[in-house]
């Protein structure tokens, strides 16, 4: 499947030193293979409760002064 496909093109994404130590430990933690798009939605899920303020989507909000 390419982007023309209708996939969209994935953003950059940053992760801050908390996500990772979660990621890390839902990965120690796990009992079974744990697949790319289930640690994205667990990491979206914590992110959630941790950062309510941010913006999901990049680029959605202009930068105060643009």
């Amino acid at each position: 499947m390419s982007f023309q496909d209708g996939v969209v093109e994935p953003s950059q994404v940053r992760l801050n030193d908390e996500d990772v130590a979660y990621l890390m430990n839902v990965l120690r933690n796990a009992t079974q293979p744990v697949a790319t798009q289930e640690l994205i939605d667990v990491l979206r899920k914590q992110s959630s409760q941790f950062h309510v303020a941010s913006n999901p989507v990049a680029g959605a909000e202009e930068e105060p002064g643009s």
